[in-house]
């Protein structure tokens, strides 16, 4: 199985354990936050709520963590650097050495219907807010 080299921002303590030797693979995630302090604090969160967790802050390292290891939900941002969140989530379910995988979106493309027709980011979801979603998501609740 071909390792990955570990970048400065992804913690190897808190990493899923490879195919080979992972014991429940429900409890992996893999995190996609470019924002170092948002992915920090989201990341403590899901440990703290009993999760392993992988951590990237780009769509390519994104993209090779999905093709190396199994992951129970992706949890990723719309607007991340090398390749967008929209962007891996396509690559995901077009290239076969992806698992097509549950994935919760932490923020999204809201269209305002002021005068000057803004287009932005929503209000990205609370710590806790994540936690209850993937909860839903490995239960197989939508919502």
């Amino acid at each position: 199985m071909k390792t990955i080299p570990q970048r400065s921002y992804h913690s190897p303590s808190l990493a899923c354990p490879d195919n080979d030797n992972q014991v429940d693979d429900r409890e992996c995630l893999l995190l996609c936050v470019h924002d170092e302090t948002r992915r920090a604090q989201y990341s403590g969160q899901l440990i703290a709520a009993g999760y392993l967790v992988t951590q990237s802050g780009d769509g390519v390292t994104c993209l090779e963590h999905l093709r190396t290891n199994k992951f129970a939900v992706l949890v990723i941002e719309i607007n991340l650097p090398w390749g967008q969140g929209d962007g891996v989530i396509d690559v995901m379910f077009k290239d076969d050495a992806i698992e097509t995988i549950p994935t919760v979106l932490l923020d999204f493309l809201q269209v305002s219907f002021s005068d000057d027709g803004q287009v932005g980011l929503s209000n990205p979801l609370s710590s806790e807010e994540l936690v209850r979603v993937v909860h839903q998501r490995l239960a197989g609740v939508q919502g």
